[in-house]
């Protein structure tokens, strides 16, 4: 986690719109969903979301060791990390559907690993890096992606 952030959000809060900024949510539980627009950027670290992470045209979206009902993210303009073991990211939960799709920028691209999803998922379309690995449905994943407790 970075120190640069807008804000950090902890504790039970209800869902909100990230619109501008760098917002964290941290040890958090989140009753609602999380959006993200406009070249903002989120992390989420240890925390469970009881509705969906949605992002359109946000700048960078991370999701690491943490619960959710579902995650999309398209078009950003930096990188996209939903589960990253090697860069200190343990992978997620996701109880419904994964989409990492058309997010292009220079260094960005997508790292979707170690995530255990409950429904269908899709990792397209992403550059100059497009990673899909360890993930898997219900059950038990890969051995190195040594997850980490999730809420």
């Amino acid at each position: 986690p970075s120190s640069q952030w807008t804000v950090c959000i902890n504790g039970k809060n209800p869902g909100f719109t990230v619109t501008s900024g760098y917002v964290c949510v941290e040890d958090a539980t989140i009753t609602g969903g999380i959006s993200v627009t406009n070249g903002a950027i989120l992390e989420v670290f240890d925390s469970l979301v009881k509705g969906s992470i949605s992002g359109t045209a946000p700048d960078h979206v991370t999701v690491c060791n943490s619960k959710m009902a579902s995650i999309s993210v398209q078009q950003a303009s930096g990188f996209v990390e939903i589960g990253y073991p090697l860069n200190g990211c343990p992978g997620n939960v996701i109880e419904g559907s994964l989409t990492v799709a058309n997010n292009i920028s220079p260094g960005g691209g997508a790292y979707v690993e170690c995530n255990r999803i409950g429904g269908s998922w899709l990792v397209v379309n992403n550059s100059p890096n497009n990673f899909d690995i360890g993930n898997h449905h219900k059950g038990s994943g890969p051995s190195w992606c040594n997850r980490e407790t999730i809420p």
